[in-house]
């Protein structure tokens, strides 16, 4: 008989010993992928979007920024406080400033059929001077916006050609589609300040709920510093010369953004490196008690003349069965799980992260089943290699 037979019929002989280090290969398998798909997608996201980031700061109504402001901010908070346009103006003024771009909250689209997850934000943007949305789409659009089109975040991909999106009536139809980035601008659509007016005034006329926006008004200023100058310092001149706005550095956005994700990953790593230790721990002691109870066995077989290395491989290669076919279910549990409740985890951890290609998801697929039949081969060495250097007598006594 076989190594790779016998080491089959004492696996199926064994249900409970066999299940117990099945169950810790798929953890071990699975956990890992998951762990390291979310600190590769987690790293990757917050590089992206410090690439992308094209405001040095958001420049706010005061009031709003410690009730609704957290973590990084790419697009307008949903607020019903507003600042005249003529802030615009005097904001450009201050000495630092290069660049200044308005949004405007508009409405929130509860239950949008396209974007089932949660919620979509309604916000007007002035695409001549942007510099938030832009670098984010898909394909640069064709033509400008027009009256009645938007461009939408990742999460509106569906509403396109004839498809319309309704807002109280008012139609709105797709220009083109941002990148997936894993904050709210996933779920915001972009209209002109044209277009938002146009929506107002149309629900003042026909709509028993018209959207309550002031005139002339903006929620939030996106700000560009000089590269030369400190963006501290322009923030300073901000509070001196414009009364009523609450001025907010977008790194420090990011840096809350990478110290929650810093403190969440290493916890996650942790839990992922104790994850491991424990699971070949708990395989050295089911190889244990399953190669204790089969003593006699073993002294029968090299009693028999069965050399020591045949017997020490055939129980490592129980082992190694085991890891492949559990380490293979828990690789596949593993990228399903990340796949289709990727949303769901981002909203539980509040980190939001991408997924790879399909060549570095079944990279880190291969690398959770080697690391799954590392654990079962480490936990089994010892007990393996000790059973087969025992004296055969003491063994048969026994």
């Amino acid at each position: 008989m076989t190594i790779a037979r016998l080491a089959w019929k004492n696996i199926t002989g064994s249900i409970f010993r066999s299940g117990a280090i099945f169950l810790a290969a798929i953890l071990v398998a699975g956990l890992a992928v998951c762990t390291t798909l979310i600190v590769r997608g987690t790293e990757d996201q917050l590089h992206k979007n410090l690439e992308r980031l094209g405001a040095d700061m958001i420049v706010l109504p005061w009031g709003t920024v410690t009730e609704h402001v957290k973590g990084a901010q790419l697009v307008s908070i949903k607020t019903e406080r507003w600042m005249p346009t003529a802030y615009l103006e005097k904001l450009a003024a201050v000495p630092g400033v290069k660049a200044v771009s308005p949004q405007l909250y508009i409405t929130t689209i509860e239950q949008a059929p396209f974007c089932p997850e949660s919620d979509v934000l309604l916000v007007a943007f002035d695409p001549a001077t942007d510099i938030t949305v832009k670098p984010w789409l898909e394909q640069p659009l064709e033509g400008e916006l027009g009256l009645g089109e938007f461009v939408g975040g990742s999460c509106a991909e569906q509403p396109v050609n004839d498809q319309t999106v309704d807002v109280r009536g008012y139609e709105l139809r797709s220009k083109g589609t941002l990148i997936s980035t894993g904050t709210d601008l996933d779920r915001t659509l972009f209209v002109t300040f044209e277009t938002a007016e146009d929506l107002v005034r149309y629900t003042r006329e026909t709509s028993w709920d018209p959207i309550p926006v002031a005139q002339n008004s903006v929620t939030s200023i996106m700000l560009k510093v000089d590269i030369k100058e400190d963006p501290r310092e322009v923030i300073h001149l901000i509070h001196e010369q414009v009364v009523g706005v609450v001025p907010i550095l977008t790194s420090d956005f990011m840096q809350t953004e990478r110290s929650h994700m810093a403190l969440l990953l290493n916890s996650i790593l942790i839990v992922m490196a104790g994850t491991w230790v424990l699971s070949v721990l708990f395989v050295g002691l089911v190889f244990s008690i399953a190669v204790h109870e089969r003593r006699r066995e073993v002294a029968m077989l090299r009693s028999l003349g069965s050399p020591w290395q045949k017997i020490f491989w055939m129980l490592i290669f129980e082992g190694f069965i085991i890891s492949t076919i559990g380490g293979v279910l828990g690789v596949l549990a593993g990228l399903g799980l990340m796949v289709f409740f990727q949303q769901e985890i981002i909203n539980y951890l509040g980190v939001p992260f991408l997924l790879p290609g399909l060549t570095s998801m079944l990279g880190l697929g291969l690398a959770g089943f080697i690391l799954a039949s590392l654990s079962v081969f480490l936990g089994a060495l010892i007990p393996a290699y000790r059973i087969t250097h025992e004296e055969i007598a003491s063994m048969m006594r026994e």
